[in-house]
């Protein structure tokens, strides 16, 4: 399978910065640390670290997409729902464990959440650059006329656990992770769009991207701990709770 060091190296620098950005939230939320988390260079940490690694997940699907072009689409879709599944198990596990020690705000639709669900509603675009890019503008549009209050008139419609799901409104929900579906699902089928313009079946399209070859290498540790992103991911907030609950 072909892997490509810049998609490593752009996930482990983002998953740097979440780690960084945790100590300070997770702290905060703790009581240990007082910082607002919620402005200046901690907001743009977190910002960068949730959309790059939305956005890569599409890219990612799109490489593994061209990794396989062999087999027929639904081989591949077989292979995406077991991987499917076990995000959301591990999703599943983090709601579970944020309840036990975050019981007023534990996590009910975080980024594996979104990512498990994201996955299963672009699937069957993955081949289709062009759809991709049209529910990226098109669901843009529903979450920036759904800020702006045109979109009201439907909430009536909804209940208030969808509702928290898509991000339309939440009335009662309180969580410590939130990924609404209309907020980032444009970003991750922008990924998928921006994956077919960058790779083909075998390299990269862009034959000047190469040089990327000799200038991120496989040892380059950056590169590692991307290629680990997701063990980290549900490794570093058990560690950093322990570590803040014991001081």
């Amino acid at each position: 399978m072909k892997r490509y060091h810049e998609v490593d190296f752009m996930k482990g620098l983002a998953v740097i910065i979440m780690v960084v950005f945790h100590y300070f939230y997770l702290g905060t939320n703790m009581g240990k640390l007082f910082i607002n988390t919620h402005q200046g260079i901690y907001y743009l940490m977190s910002k960068f670290a949730h959309l790059t690694f939305i956005f890569m997940a599409g890219v990612n699907l799109v490489i593994t997409r061209l990794n396989y072009k062999e087999k027929s689409l639904e081989e591949y879709k077989k292979g995406q729902y077991k991987r499917v599944a076990f995000i959301a198990f591990l999703a599943a596990i983090i709601s579970i464990v944020s309840y036990l020690t975050f019981p007023d705000k534990w996590v009910k639709f975080g980024i594996l959440h979104f990512m498990a669900a994201g996955i299963l509603l672009l699937l069957p675009f993955i081949d289709r650059p062009d759809v991709s890019l049209g529910i990226s503008l098109g669901v843009s549009v529903v979450y920036i006329l759904n800020q702006m209050g045109f979109l009201n008139f439907i909430y009536p419609l909804f209940h208030e656990l969808p509702a928290f799901i898509l991000g339309l409104f939440n009335l009662r929900y309180n969580a410590l992770d939130h990924f609404a579906i209309i907020k980032y699902l444009p970003v991750m089928a922008l990924g998928i769009f921006a994956g077919h313009q960058i790779y083909k079946s075998g390299g990269r399209k862009i034959e000047k991207l190469n040089v990327l070859d000799k200038v991120l290498t496989k040892d380059n540790v950056i590169v590692n701990i991307g290629k680990r992103s997701l063990e980290i991911y549900i490794t570093h907030f058990i560690l950093l709770y322990l570590y803040f609950d014991n001081i």
